[in-house]
């Protein structure tokens, strides 16, 4: 790996430990509870914001936790669930659409400096390959993990924008109803 790709990998690295260091610190100081006591007043908007947060490396951590205060007094799920997801949808498009190619191109730039490059290749001109990319891309969607990894996996298979809509709404809402109902149970 060159010094440039080192660089990249190193700073984006930091930068997701930030992100989950800022949402320790929001927790434990009340910060995002009053937050999102604030944000329960936007309705709808405030839901939309948090769930755009889901999708981000560098919000992720925080979004979810926001998005666990707000479901704790928000019914019915099902409703929370749409609009957050939607959110996170948005982001990923966002993110698919700009960030899409850099992604692409360091994964790539990995593949053609790997040891056994005519082997690496052609795992990833493989049908296997494919099918099991896109679970792990989808899985990585779902989960408050943050959502670059599987955009650029989504990306470097080459999903079509028609097909990747509606798996990012869906896997964003798996993830998002998951985080909703562990909220009511703790709730409850």
């Amino acid at each position: 790996m060159d010094g440039f790709h080192k660089k990249k990998l190193l700073k984006d690295l930091f930068f997701l430990s930030i992100s989950f260091f800022v949402a320790v610190v929001l927790v434990r100081s009340g910060l995002v509870h009053e937050f999102a006591r604030h944000t329960d007043g936007w309705g709808f908007l405030g839901i939309f914001i948090a769930g755009m947060g889901f999708s981000s490396a560098f919000t992720a951590a925080p979004a979810t936790v926001v998005l666990f205060e707000l479901a704790q007094d928000f019914s019915p799920i099902w409703l929370f669930v749409i609009v957050a997801a939607l959110g996170a949808m948005t982001t990923d498009l966002i993110i698919f659409r700009f960030l899409r190619d850099g992604l692409d191109e360091d994964i790539t730039y990995l593949v053609e400096h790997s040891t056994n490059l005519a082997r690496f290749r052609a795992m990833f001109h493989s049908r296997l390959f494919y099918w099991f990319g896109t679970l792990v891309a989808a899985l990585v969607i779902a989960s408050p993990l943050p959502d670059e990894f599987g955009l650029a996996l989504f990306g470097l298979l080459r999903l079509d924008k028609k097909k990747f809509i509606p798996v990012s709404l869906f896997m964003n809402s798996i993830g998002i109803f998951i985080i909703a109902l562990a909220a009511k149970i703790i709730t409850d």
